[in-house]
């Protein structure tokens, strides 16, 4: 693995440094999109130590939907993605697994006996649709969520801090709100049946990978970064 990721630092070294066959200088953006929270809590700290030895580049945030209707488009070279993307002219590859806590302050009231106790307390959510929390009752609880949330969010970072602050409880991926959950800020209520986990994908058009050999060095470059990220924190 640490030869493969080396070639490929070579490789975007020599492209955007000395150029492709040594050759004046190309500094070509690449352009890298995806949900805040994974590009903030997993993205970034994998490339870390590459700084400095990377091409110039372009970071957005977005819906998973949006960024590959981009992607498709050619607005975007690549897009970290946690739905499977689906179209014929994206390659995917799978780069982490993430698994869903549902977390709560410690000064809450949490009922744990039953599952009609459980709904009452007070949920934050992301949207009013509850998708995140809808899948982590199906899985755990083999049950629908009938419920309203208490508050909503735009993101879910800011669900996070609403919980932090006492608002309710929530599901959030779990490297989200692992260092919270070890220092006592939150507490995972832990069900009965295993978590729900979700698969997050690296995406790229096959037209650009093709013509483009830095965006396919990129993408491999993290690919690896993240898969050696998680298995330090895993350890």
């Amino acid at each position: 693995m640490e030869r493969t990721l080396a070639d490929h630092l070579d490789h975007i070294d020599r492209f955007f440094v000395g150029g492709e066959h040594g050759h004046a200088a190309t500094f070509h953006t690449l352009s890298i999109a995806g949900p805040r929270e994974f590009m903030e809590g997993r993205i970034l700290p994998a490339l870390a130590a590459d700084i400095g030895r990377l091409p110039p580049l372009d970071i957005g945030f977005g819906r998973s939907s949006d960024l590959l209707d981009d992607l498709q488009a050619g607005r975007v070279d690549i897009v970290i993605s946690t739905v499977r993307p689906r179209h014929p002219d994206i390659e995917s590859w799978p780069i982490a697994d993430e698994e869903f806590w549902l977390v709560a302050p410690p000064e809450l009231d949490v009922p744990t006996d039953s599952l009609s106790q459980l709904s009452a307390v007070p949920m934050v959510a992301l949207n009013r649709d509850l998708a995140i929390i809808r899948r982590y009752w199906n899985s755990v609880y083999n049950a629908e969520p009938l419920f309203d949330p208490a508050v909503t969010l735009p993101d879910l970072e800011g669900v996070k801090t609403a919980v932090l602050q006492g608002f309710g409880m929530t599901v959030l991926p779990s490297y989200m709100v692992t260092g919270e959950v070890a220092s006592g800020a939150l507490v995972r209520v832990v069900g009965d049946s295993e978590p729900p986990i979700n698969t997050v994908f690296l995406a790229a058009r096959k037209p650009t990978l093709a013509a483009r050999r830095s965006v396919a060095g990129m993408a491999r470059l993290i690919t690896g970064r993240v898969k050696e990220f998680q298995a330090t924190i895993d350890l």
